[in-house]
């Protein structure tokens, strides 16, 4: 899965994981900055599955930051339509806008067109017990909800 540690800034704590294949968090990973790193030779799209939402508690949350120009991917557990929110894209020349996510299963970072390029972009999910709530910045390329 990657290397696993600790970033303090600020004198605030913060649990990392280096991503390098497919990953399906549990219940434990609540707090954790995943960095999505390719996969093996860089140069595989990943997928971060979510935990069921009757396996969590209201309040857990994690980051999700690109580190490598690939489709990666955030999905639900089958027939759990529970990721709701908007993720700022920003493209070329200082362009903008929004991706909805509607109550969807799931959400593909997308590298489309010359240029686009999603490494750094950041997502935060949190859930509330019922369901899950995205939102984030996009750094090129676009979104996909499904």
């Amino acid at each position: 899965m990657g290397q696993e540690g600790i970033v303090i800034q600020y004198g605030a704590q913060k649990s990392y994981q280096a991503v390098t294949s497919n990953l399906t968090l549990d219940r434990y990973d609540t707090g954790k900055l995943l960095v999505l790193s390719g996969g093996a030779g860089r140069t595989a799209a990943l997928t971060c599955s979510l935990p069921a939402i009757a396996d969590v508690d209201a309040g857990w949350q994690i980051q999700i930051m690109a580190a490598s120009n690939h489709n990666h991917a955030v999905a639900c557990v089958a027939g759990e339509p529970l990721l709701s929110g908007a993720i700022m894209v920003t493209g070329a020349m200082g362009s903008a806008g929004a991706v909805a996510i509607p109550g969807s299963t799931s959400l593909t970072l997308a590298t489309v067109g010359l240029g686009s390029d999603v490494r750094g972009t950041q997502l935060e999910i949190f859930s509330d017990g019922t369901n899950y709530f995205i939102s984030g910045l996009s750094t090129g390329g676009t979104a996909t909800a499904e």
